[in-house]
């Protein structure tokens, strides 16, 4: 699966486009928007790491070298989460995998990262929204019954 087809089954808020938007005029624009989404993208694995450790999977003893795949793949296995929920957010890491590692190397993934400036804007944005999404979804996993309770 190719990061158009991720994004395409994705319905994406449009308010939401408006409100996060990459706005790209430059190419310091370009590298403002790729750090925007380095961050989104630790603060989504942070939260994959804080899952994992309130319910108490074994991964290693040092939780800051696991891998997205690895926790998402844990989580499958502990029936955290369903087998299509692993798979979308399987694909979503995928497109932050290829993102971080090759954006500025190997444009095939994504397209021409300097020019035209409308269309990088449109997939940083459109990357960006993917990461966000994920981890709002990790953090109601949390939120939602699967934090231990501190009562017991």
């Amino acid at each position: 699966m190719n990061f158009l087809e991720i994004v395409k089954n994705k319905k994406i808020d449009s308010n939401w486009l408006e409100l996060d938007r990459i706005n790209v005029e430059s190419i310091d624009d370009i590298y403002k928007g790729t750090g925007k989404i380095l961050q989104a993208s630790q603060e989504w694995e942070h939260e994959f790491q804080e899952l994992c450790r309130l319910l108490n999977i074994e991964l290693k003893d040092d939780y800051s070298f696991l891998t997205l795949g690895k926790m998402n793949r844990k989580l499958l296995e502990a029936k955290i989460i369903t087998e299509d929920e692993y798979n979308k957010l399987d694909a979503v890491i995928e497109v932050r995998n290829e993102f971080v590692h090759k954006y500025f190397l190997d444009s095939f993934f994504f397209g021409d990262w300097s020019y035209p400036f409308d269309k990088v804007s449109e997939t940083l944005t459109k990357v960006l929204f993917l990461i966000h999404e994920s981890n709002d979804w990790i953090s109601n996993k949390i939120d939602n019954g699967h934090r231990p309770n501190i009562l017991d």
